[in-house]
C-alpha cells in the first residue's frame, strides 16, 4: 500500500534548504484563479512536534506570486532525493517525473501557526530537531520543492509554469478567510533563537550553490 496519497491539503512534497531534504512532511496545495491573474503557493507541515499539539495542528507557508524574484524556475536545481524519501512523493514508481521547483523569494513566507498559547517543541531530541528546521524554513527566502508532477493536472500545472517563466504581474489568491478560522499570521520572529537539544545530530547539508 502506498502513503503518498493527495487530499484538501494537496500533493505530497520535499522542500529543501540545502542539498539534502529537510526531515519535515510537506504537502502543497496551489490556489489560483486565471483570469484575476492570482497564484499562491501553500505548504503545509504537521505540527505535532509542537507541546501541546495533536494530529490535526499544522504550519502552513503563504507563498504569493508577488513575493517570488525572476530566480524561481522550474527544474532549476538537480538535487539529490534518498531512496526512502522518493517513495514519498512518487504517485506511481514506474512512471514518476520528479520536478523542482526553486522558489526565489524577496522576503521570507508568512505562517499560518497553531492557535497554541506558546509554539514550544515537546522536551525531546527528534522534537526539538524538527522544531528547529521548522524555524530555519521560515527564515528561508530559496526554497526548492521536489514533487512528482504525476499528481498534477493540467490546469494545476499551469500557474507553476507562470510562476516560473516570470513574465506577467501576478498577485497572491485571497486565502486569509479560509486559514484565519484555526490559525493565526506571523513570520519567522515568533519563534525567537533556536530551540536547545543535549544531542546534536546537525546533520548539515551543502548548499545547492555551493
Amino acid at each position: 500500500m502506498r502513503k503518498s496519497t493527495v487530499g484538501k491539503h494537496g500533493i505530497p512534497v520535499l522542500a529543501y534548504l540545502t542539498s539534502e531534504p529537510l526531515s519535515l512532511p510537506f504537502s502543497l496545495r496551489i490556489q489560483h484563479n486565471e483570469a484575476r491573474k492570482q497564484v499562491t503557493l501553500m505548504l503545509r507541515t504537521p505540527a505535532a512536534f509542537l507541546h501541546g499539539a495533536n494530529d490535526e495542528l499544522a504550519f502552513v507557508a503563504q507563498c504569493d506570486a508577488d513575493n517570488v524574484l525572476p530566480g524561481t524556475a522550474m527544474d532549476a536545481a538537480t538535487v539529490h532525493v534518498p531512496p526512502a524519501r522518493r517513495a514519498e512523493i512518487e504517485r506511481y514508481p514506474t512512471s514518476s517525473r520528479i520536478t523542482t521547483l526553486t522558489l526565489s523569494l524577496k522576503h521570507p513566507c508568512p505562517l499560518w501557526c497553531p492557535r497554541l498559547e506558546a509554539l514550544v517543541p515537546t522536551p525531546s531530541p527528534s522534537a526539538v530537531e524538527s522544531f528547529n528546521e521548522l524555524v530555519q524554513f521560515a527564515k528561508a527566502t530559496c526554497v526548492h520543492i521536489v514533487f512528482d508532477s504525476g499528481w498534477l493536472s493540467p490546469e494545476q500545472q499551469a500557474p507553476l509554469q507562470r510562476l516560473a517563466r516570470g513574465k506577467e504581474a501576478l498577485s497572491g489568491f485571497p486565502v486569509h478567510d479560509y486559514y484565519a478560522r484555526h490559525h493565526r499570521r506571523a513570520d519567522w520572529t515568533i519563534f525567537g533563537p533556536l530551540a536547545e537539544t543535549p544531542h546534536k545530530r546537525g546533520r548539515r547539508g551543502k548548499s545547492l550553490h555551493d
